[in-house]
């Protein structure tokens, strides 16, 4: 993740732009792939029930960023903080201290940008649902739910360092989560989401299956490449007038939702069924 960081401010150097869009495209790109493994079958080219269900929830999610941006956006917000916190989260599955923490993990995802770079988070919750969410933002909203997740991370301390016996484990977690609130404080929120997309979620979630992912390389990457090009399509029915970079940012955001909410869905299905 510090090396994220360190390519992301050579970039920066370079190019002049701390908030290229382009780290967006090219870092949501490379971290989604290990999303596309749910269609993979285990004794076939496919996983038919996991297709249909993906090819539903992409239909779906189409139709409802056409006609209700703002909504579709909460939920994606929503599921994202769900699925990272349950997915980061090194907690037993299903337990008291897992719902914890991974209230803890999903959280620091949204509540961090929105309170250090606030005006730059309504300028691309603009760009992304054509809204304006500074009501929904409110300072004093803010302030109220970090309130609630500064209680629930410092309890965390406690609940983890009496249910786990490896104190390692309990630093380890403290001080993933002390780096996410560097990230998050020293980087313009794209970029923050990016390193912490890809070096964090993706680079984890991609170690475990990298068998998988050698083996079907192509496959993954071509169902990357089709989720952006369906909501490349999804500018054809959205009026508005945006710049480049705007139209980037909005593309990013709803092709990583379009994969991430299935993913997130099935993902938890699965663990369940366990």
């Amino acid at each position: 993740m510090l090396v994220a960081v360190g390519m992301l401010h050579l970039l920066t150097l370079f190019t002049g732009s701390g908030n290229n869009p382009w780290v967006l495209l090219v870092g949501l790109a490379v971290g989604m792939p290990h999303g596309a493994t749910d269609l993979l079958g285990e004794h076939g080219a496919w996983n038919i029930k996991a297709a249909v269900f993906y090819g539903f929830g992409i239909s779906s999610l189409l139709i409802l960023w056409w006609l209700w941006p703002g909504w579709t956006l909460g939920l994606f917000l929503l599921v994202s903080m769900m699925h990272f916190g349950t997915e980061d989260a090194l907690s037993r599955q299903w337990s008291w201290l897992h719902a914890h923490e991974s209230a803890v993990r999903g959280g620091l995802i949204v509540l961090l940008p929105s309170l250090f770079y606030r005006s730059e988070v309504l300028e691309l919750f603009y760009m992304v649902s054509g809204l304006d969410w500074s009501e929904i933002l409110d300072p004093k909203v803010i302030q109220w739910g970090l309130n609630l997740w500064f209680i629930g991370l410092f309890s965390l301390f406690g609940h983890a360092a009496t249910q786990w016996s490896s104190w390692e484990r309990v630093l380890q977690t403290f001080m993933e989560l002390g780096l996410l609130i560097v990230v998050f404080r020293v980087l313009h929120p794209l970029e923050a989401f990016v390193v912490y997309f890809v070096a964090g979620h993706s680079l984890r979630t991609a170690f475990k299956l990298r068998g998988v992912l050698r083996s079907n390389w192509l496959s993954v990457l071509s169902l990357t490449l089709a989720t952006f090009g369906a909501a490349a399509i999804y500018h054809y029915w959205v009026p508005g007038e945006l710049e480049m970079n705007g139209r980037m940012v909005r593309t990013a955001f709803v092709a990583l939702s379009l994969f991430a909410i299935p993913h997130a869905l099935w993902r938890t299905w699965m663990i369940f069924k366990r």
